[in-house]
């Protein structure tokens, strides 16, 4: 949790059935991050705490999805952005795993708001989020498979060599 690109190493890799882009979870349910890398016995996992890592999510109450990102200081918050401040928001609120991700099943916790802060500039709220994840104290973690994530992946590729097939077809 020290450093601005944080990894978590799991002692289970393809030999135990650890793929690339499986999401991983605290064993208390809370999101870490995504599997990077895998050898025969271990797996890379990209942590919440890694300055790269883009992740969507929602906030419970209000279906309103954002990006949570962090900022490489303090390892207990997460910065969730593109919150409408049209949204009735109170710390404590829950926010959970988006629907816009092939890696992590939606609705599942990633933390709490613990601090609104109004961008005066757009009309959008930018959040600070407490994780639920102890980073500091990880012990177990629980890796999940998206069965369907090839197909998915796939198809979402192809749908966007589509697109820009169209757009070069129109010049």
């Amino acid at each position: 949790v020290n450093f601005e690109k944080n990894y978590v190493q799991v002692n289970r890799g393809f030999n135990q059935g650890v793929k690339d882009n499986m999401g991983v979870f605290s064993s208390d349910g809370g999101l870490v991050g995504q599997v990077v890398n895998v050898s025969a016995n271990y797996c890379q996992v990209m942590s919440l705490l890694h300055v790269q890592n883009r992740v969507n999510v929602m906030v419970k109450k209000t279906s309103s999805s954002g990006t949570l990102s962090w900022d490489g200081k303090d390892p207990r918050y997460l910065s969730l952005g593109s919150i409408p401040k049209s949204d009735s928001l109170v710390t404590g609120d829950t926010i959970l795993a988006g629907h816009y991700s092939l890696s992590f099943p939606p609705g599942h916790l990633v933390g709490t708001v613990a601090e609104i802060i109004p961008d005066p500039t757009t009309n959008f709220y930018v959040l600070r989020i407490k994780t639920s994840a102890n980073f500091q104290n990880l012990q177990q973690v629980m890796l999940v498979e998206n069965l369907l994530y090839e197909d998915q992946d796939k198809l979402l590729k192809e749908t966007k060599k589509i697109i820009e097939d169209a757009k070069k077809v129109k010049r």
